[in-house]
C-alpha cells in the first residue's frame, strides 16, 4: 500500500515514511499525534502501520492544492485508502486543551507543521510533557535551510531534556527521539 500512499502529494520521502511506520509500530499503546496533515501522506503511512483508530492529526487546513483546501483533500485521499483517522482542525500547540479532553494516552508525536523555532519549542514542551514514558517524538524538515533556527530549537530541547536519540543521523530530513527517565541516563 505504500505505493498508493506515495500517490498522495506530499514532501515526505519513501525512507521517511518507512521510518515513521517503524516508529509507530514501536511506540507504546496509545494515540499517535501528527502535527501538520497537509494532504495526508504521512497520516496514511501512520494509519497503515498501526490502524486509523490510533491516529489523530491536527492541522489548521489553510493550504490549497489544485484549488481545493487540504482538509477536504486529505479526507478524500484517506477515505480512498479506506482510512478514517481523527482529523482535528486547529492550531498547534493551541490544540493541547482539545487533546487533554479527547486523547487520554499519547504514545507518539510526529511534528511537521509550522517550522518556526518558537512554535516547535512550544510544541516540544507541550507534547513532550503529555507523552508516555518510552514515547516517541519524530520531527520532519530537520536541517532544512529554509527554516532558520528550527533545527537549533529542536537540538536545544533534546539536549536539555536528555531524551535518547533514535536517529543518530537524520533519515533524509526526519529525526526521532525516545522519552526516557532522567535516572536512566546516569
Amino acid at each position: 500500500m505504500l505505493a498508493e500512499i506515495l500517490d498522495i502529494h506530499g514532501l515526505t520521502s519513501v525512507e521517511e515514511l518507512e521510518l515513521l511506520q517503524e516508529l509507530a509500530k514501536a511506540a507504546p499503546a496509545g494515540k499517535i499525534l501528527e502535527i501538520g496533515t497537509f494532504n495526508g501522506r504521512s497520516t496514511a503511512a501512520l494509519c497503515e502501520a498501526v490502524g486509523d483508530d490510533r491516529v489523530v492529526s491536527v492541522d489548521s487546513y489553510k493550504m490549497q492544492h489544485h484549488g481545493e483546501n487540504n482538509e477536504s483533500l486529505s479526507t478524500r485521499y484517506l477515505a480512498n485508502l479506506g482510512m478514517q483517522p481523527q482529523l482535528h482542525n486547529g492550531k498547534s500547540p493551541l490544540s493541547a486543551r482539545w487533546l487533554d479532553e479527547n486523547v487520554p494516552i499519547l504514545s507518539m508525536v510526529f511534528i511537521d507543521g509550522h517550522h518556526h523555532p518558537d512554535t516547535v519549542s512550544k510544541e516540544l514542551e507541550t507534547y513532550g510533557d503529555k507523552l508516555v514514558l518510552k514515547g516517541i517524538i519524530a520531527l520532519h524538515d530537520y536541517n532544512c535551510p529554509e527554516y532558520p533556527g528550527y533545527t537549533e530549537a529542536i537540538d536545544a530541547y533534546f539536549a536539555r531534556t536528555g531524551w535518547k536519540t533514535l536517529t543518530p543521523e537524520p533519515v533524509d530530513r526526519l529525526v526521532a527521539y525516545l522519552k526516557v527517565e532522567h535516572d536512566a541516563l546516569l
